[in-house]
């Protein structure tokens, strides 16, 4: 008797300090669209607590996602299920173009329980758990695919909902649901981010800051005195009156399915036209043996109270690397250097100048390339595609790549050693063995990874 009490009070002091650990602890939940491998991301995001096996256990689980009625009226493809460890997350029920809300489909991935084997090996705050990956057919626009609210999208008395849960949850052991919001409801999938302006004394160039897409896309700029473009990035002349081309400049963004994202962009004499208290005469970069040296010169330094170099990976986010002193009453022509010890195969710089009363312009962007990853693709033609594609690249030195095709997936479809020499070289490759589609064609060697997207049309 004595030791089923002991028992009983132990199991009882086990079961209150997991309910305990239990309310201390929530889940997020988020979807993402991988430009680079095409598809969507399905992520739990652990906001707070620590769990430990064994109230790591996965309990049944659901995560709900709603697209718009336009997308076909089919199950999800789960293409890879990665959390919990040896579990499959499958598209469990569906719900189409109910009378509650036509405008839309509704889709419930879940798991079954688990065991010990299929734990969470730590659920800690700050943590992010990458779920599964899914495929949803032609859809890239940023309303089109978002996660389901719980307690705001149909539940499942409502007309056409067929009685099915959409419930969001997370439930691990003891049968505890830690769900609690979605993070970002909305997959963040547009064609581009914000567009970009940069400024020199002759000209403003825009560009549209496109995302690697796996569709066609075309551009429209519009702005003022019926300024029009169909190009992706753009330079515009510096007129004699500069005043006409301030304004809103509109970038319309459109894929292949119609599918349409809009994004405004001013210039006015803050970002392009104010009077600098420095003229910028150079500014050059060059690769050295264990850095970048970065060297400009400048004159009619009036107020210039120091320099930042800025770097960047990708030409969009900058980062200040290095901070040199400037001249503030100096009208002859001084010279300026600067190291990034840390550079990038491919880095983007610029200067960023503040001059005594705070005022911050900005220099026009160079790119700085070391000799390793000198590979270029130059062009990939004809594109669309109906037998024979051809690949033209540029190396630095003689040397072996290797050539794949893949499709959007990444499978593999062709795989190729090739030998190039210094210089522009050319590849053919007889693409009548595939499907009309989307298709990518990458060169690989230990330095480089570049990839181009070509379509095969119908034969």
């Amino acid at each position: 008797m004595k030791n089923k009490l002991i028992n009983i009070i132990s199991n009882t002091f086990v079961l209150t300090m997991l309910f305990h650990l239990a309310q201390a602890q929530t889940i997020a939940y988020e979807i993402v669209y991988d430009t680079n491998d095409c598809h969507y991301e399905a992520y739990a995001h652990v906001k707070d607590g620590t769990r430990i096996f064994p109230t790591t256990i996965p309990f049944p689980s659901a995560f709900s996602i709603v697209v718009p009625a336009t997308v076909a009226d089919a199950p999800i493809t789960v293409t890879e299920s990665l959390n919990p460890p040896h579990l499959e997350w499958i598209n469990s029920s569906s719900v189409y173009q109910p009378e509650v809300d036509p405008q839309h489909d509704f889709h419930a991935f879940s798991i079954t329980g688990g065991s010990a084997m299929n734990a969470f090996p730590k659920l800690e705050a700050g943590t992010s758990i990458h779920l599964f990956s899914f495929e949803v057919p032609e859809q890239i626009c940023e309303e089109g695919v978002r996660l389901y609210r719980n307690g705001e999208d149909p539940n499942s008395g409502e007309a056409g909902m067929k009685k099915i849960d959409f419930t969001q949850s997370f439930k691990v052991f003891p049968n505890i649901d830690l769900y609690q919001t979605n993070n970002e409801d909305i997959a963040t999938d547009a064609p581009v981010l914000e567009p970009v302006v940069s400024c020199t004394p002759a000209d403003i160039s825009l560009m549209a800051n496109a995302r690697p897409s796996c569709f066609n896309l075309s551009f429209e700029w519009s702005g003022p005195g019926a300024f029009f473009s169909t190009e992706e990035n753009i330079v515009i002349p510096i007129s004699e009156n500069p005043a006409s081309q301030m304004g809103l400049y509109t970038l319309t963004v459109t894929d292949e399915n119609a599918c349409s994202v809009m994004r405004t962009i001013e210039i006015s004499e803050i970002n392009c036209f104010s009077a600098l208290p420095v003229k910028l005469l150079t500014f050059d970069g060059k690769p050295m043996a264990d850095h970048n040296l970065l060297s400009w010169t400048t004159e009619r330094a009036l107020e210039n109270l120091y320099f930042e170099v800025e770097r960047s990976k990708g030409g969009i986010h900058f980062e200040s690397i290095t901070k040199v002193d400037g001249k503030t009453d100096d009208t002859e022509v001084n010279s300026y250097t600067a190291k990034d010890e840390e550079p990038f195969a491919l880095t983007y710089y610029r200067l960023k100048q503040v001059d005594v009363d705070g005022v911050v312009s900005f220099s026009p962007v160079i790119q700085v390339t070391r000799k390793e990853a000198a590979l270029y693709i130059l062009d990939v033609y004809p594109n669309p595609v109906i037998d024979l594609l051809n690949l033209v690249y540029e190396a630095p030195e003689e040397g072996t790549n290797q050539i794949l095709i893949t499709d959007v997936s990444g499978k593999v479809l062709h795989a190729e050693q090739v030998r190039h020499r210094a210089g522009i070289n050319k590849y053919t490759f007889d693409t009548t063995s595939l499907t009309a589609g989307v298709y990518f064609v990458k060169i690989l060697n230990d330095h480089n990874e570049i990839t181009q997207k070509f379509m095969v049309e119908n034969r």
